[in-house]
């Protein structure tokens, strides 16, 4: 679709009584797969596995480190590098990061090893969203910027590493961009993180992955220089979606089975489970998977701390929709810095909906209870953010909406609607 074309619209409704217990697969997970694609890259060759279709953000990548030279293949089971970035070209390059904020920071990370001059554009969402503390950080390291604090930018290496200090209050993913790339600095890295660290956990899977490379990183951000180790990395799915998918289970009002979610994972929405069970389904292992089960959610008014688990943050909001009392979502004040403002975006699909809500200097609240289907249909804008569409697909397995650009869901999972059991079409 041309960037300037109406994205389509959609009429979704509940799709009634199911004969049959509903059953979804989680996606590759976004945020391993990523990481894993940037390690493979620096490590010149190895295998990135899972089971697709992939995210659009992992291809907005995947398309990145070929434009930067990497013999990077593709077949059913995942990607292959066969050969590493050209490190000896000068040719200026364009890298067009589309909606991915992920992307565009581990990018820039790769970029910032190379001689080339790289020039980053995106979309105009992706433009105004936090790059500043990153492009800092690499420029101390010996890297040459043009513009910002957005993009368009220009970037030039080879940074040499050493001593860097990062502001990471905004987003952890600058902190990950730099340790991703440490030990393939000829100094290695040692990173300091002054202030509050936002989304500490996505940080600390950083950490384990590089691990799982062969790359350790001490108590000190200390990276020691050695490339990252070859092997094959096999992506579990993805449990940010996955609890979309287990709250479905209050809103169908029955038990509904989750396959592809690893119960040892380290991903930090997997943490999002105990939040979810306060609001109305309990999650529990099956010989194939999970089974999450509607349960009778907590009375009165919650406050629930979300900062750890940022991307879990539209379906838990959803779910409190179902209940009739405040619920306060608190740490989350960098959901303004998402695809959209997501603070604000759930408040306008709380309000659009029959519910209540107001942003806080912290986050949000919302009142519910639904009020069931209205004589007019609403309105829902997803503000082309993809987790906000899956949040107002929950909400339409009980009342019927009018969705703009259902298809961002594909930013991290592409094929949500093939296995959602909403009733489908044009708006």
């Amino acid at each position: 679709m041309p960037k300037w074309a109406r994205p389509p619209r959609m009429k979704v409704t509940p799709p009634g009584t199911l004969p049959y217990e509903p059953e979804f697969w989680a996606p590759a997970s976004k945020s391993e797969a990523l990481r894993a694609l940037v390690l493979a890259t620096l490590a010149g060759r190895g295998r990135v596995l899972g089971r697709g279709p992939w995210p659009s953000d992992v291809r907005v990548l995947v398309d990145a480190i070929r434009a930067l030279g990497a013999d990077l293949a593709e077949d059913d089971s995942g990607f292959t590098l066969r050969s590493p970035m050209d490190d000896t070209c000068i040719a200026p390059c364009t890298l067009d990061f589309a909606d991915g904020g992920a992307p565009l920071r581990l990018g820039l990370g790769l970029a910032a090893t190379l001689r080339r001059p790289v020039r980053a554009v995106g979309s105009p969402r992706l433009s105004v969203r936090p790059l500043a503390p990153l492009l800092a950080a690499l420029r101390d390291l010996g890297a040459r910027i043009e513009g910002g604090p957005g993009l368009p930018v220009v970037i030039q290496g080879p940074v040499r590493g050493g001593l860097v200090s990062i502001d990471s209050e905004r987003s952890s993913q600058f902190a990950s961009a730099l340790l991703l790339i440490g030990s393939s600095l000829p100094a290695g890295l040692r990173l300091q993180i002054p202030g509050r660290l936002a989304s500490a956990g996505y940080l600390e899977l950083t950490r384990r992955m590089m691990a799982a490379y062969g790359v350790t990183v001490g108590e000190d951000g200390v990276v020691p220089p050695g490339r990252p180790g070859v092997r094959d990395f096999q992506v579990p799915g993805d449990w940010s979606a996955g609890i979309t998918l287990a709250a479905a289970a209050a809103f169908l009002d029955g038990p509904v089975r989750l396959l592809g979610l690893d119960p040892d994972s380290t991903q930090p929405d997997r943490a999002a489970t105990s939040h979810l069970s306060i609001l109305g389904v309990h999650l529990r292992t099956a010989p194939t998977g999970w089974i999450a089960d509607p349960v009778e959610p907590a009375p009165g008014r919650l406050q629930i701390e979300v900062g750890r688990v940022p991307d879990a943050v539209p379906p838990l909001v959803a779910s409190a929709l179902l209940r009739p009392a405040l619920t306060v979502f608190c740490g989350a004040a960098h959901l303004a810095d998402k695809e959209s403002d997501r603070r604000q975006s759930l408040v306008e699909l709380a309000e659009s909906v029959g519910g209540r809500g107001a942003v806080t200097p912290d986050g949000l609240w919302v009142e519910g209870p639904l009020p069931g289907p209205a004589a007019r249909i609403p309105q829902v804008s997803t503000h082309g953010d993809h987790r906000i569409a899956m949040a107002a697909a929950l909400i339409a397995l009980r009342q019927p909406l009018n969705l703009d650009d259902p298809d961002c869901v594909s930013k991290s999972f592409p094929g949500f609607w093939s296995q959602w059991p909403n009733q489908r079409s044009p708006a």
